[in-house]
């Protein structure tokens, strides 16, 4: 489904909001620098609970798919509720800045 221009703002605000997120990470020190196996991205379990650590799956698959989501006009999810696996997933020195940063996506993304 393509997105229409009353979606333009909500798009450009997610893409802010990825950026902070992937700054976030960088700062917290769980941004990597190894790129997951092809096969380790194609896990078929919420979050690729089974083939990758949670900040991974963030960086590796929700971020990029959600930028790409952007760039093709397709429309985006309505329903996002990230932070609960963010609070079972991170460590507790890893989880104020992060979870805040990805509450900011659920946020927008969920229509009420």
């Amino acid at each position: 489904m393509k997105v229409g221009i009353k979606s333009d703002r909500r798009a450009s605000d997610l893409l802010e909001l990825l950026a902070h997120l992937e700054q976030v990470m960088k700062e917290c020190g769980i941004w990597s620098e190894s790129i997951p196996s092809a096969q380790m991205l194609k896990s078929i379990e919420p979050f690729c609970v089974d083939t990758m650590l949670f900040e991974n799956w963030l960086q590796f698959v929700m971020i990029p798919t959600f930028k790409q989501m952007i760039f093709e006009k397709v429309a985006l999810p309505n329903q996002c509720e990230i932070v609960p696996m963010a609070d079972l997933k991170l460590r507790v020195d890893q989880k104020a800045d992060v979870i805040l940063a990805i509450l900011s996506i659920d946020k927008l993304l969920t229509v009420s």
